[in-house]
Parts: C-alpha cells; structure tokens; sequence
C-alpha cells in the first residue's frame, strides 16, 4: 500500500516537473517575443496596445496553468483516495 501511494507520487511529481519546464519554456518565449515587439515598436499607442495585450496574454496563460496543475493534483489525490479505500475495504472485511 505505501509503495502504491509512493508510485502515485513519483508519478505525479514528475507530471507537475514537466508542465511547470513547459509553463517556463513558455513564459520565457513569450516575454523575449513581447521585448522584440516592444523594441520594433515605434509610437507610444503601439507600445501601450502591445503592452495591454501581453498582460491578457499573459493572465490567460497563467490562469491555463493554474488548470492544469488543478487537474494533476485532484487526479492525484484521487488516486491516493483509490488506493486508501482499498485498504480499508479489505481490512475492514469481517473475519469468519
């Protein structure tokens, strides 16, 4: 029982590693891409909209982050739920 919920685990670290690389990967992808267009930018307008639309961007990403993580961690503790049920089921099983 403890090695399941240890596998759960591991497993679900890993998870979270990947998506928080990707959420990085992308955060830096989307800021260097954001100073490219600052810098090509010629008039305040131009700066203020490029600025405007990175922020959305930017609470869109997050906020999408923020669900995944959710997901990987209610699916988690959905398991870890799983597998303690079936402990206590068997255990509490009486004995004849």
């Amino acid at each position: 029982m403890q090695k399941q919920i240890s596998e759960i685990t591991v497993r679900a670290n890993n998870e979270l590693s990947l998506r928080s690389t990707a959420a990085l990967q992308a955060t830096i992808e989307a800021d260097l891409g954001h100073l490219q267009a600052l810098a090509a930018a010629k008039t305040p307008s131009q700066i203020f909209e490029l600025q405007s639309k990175f922020v959305r961007e930017r609470l869109e990403l997050t906020f999408g982050h923020a669900r995944d993580f959710q997901a990987i961690a209610s699916k988690f503790l959905i398991d870890i739920n799983k597998s303690l049920r079936g402990m206590f089921d068997t255990s509490s099983l009486p004995s004849e």
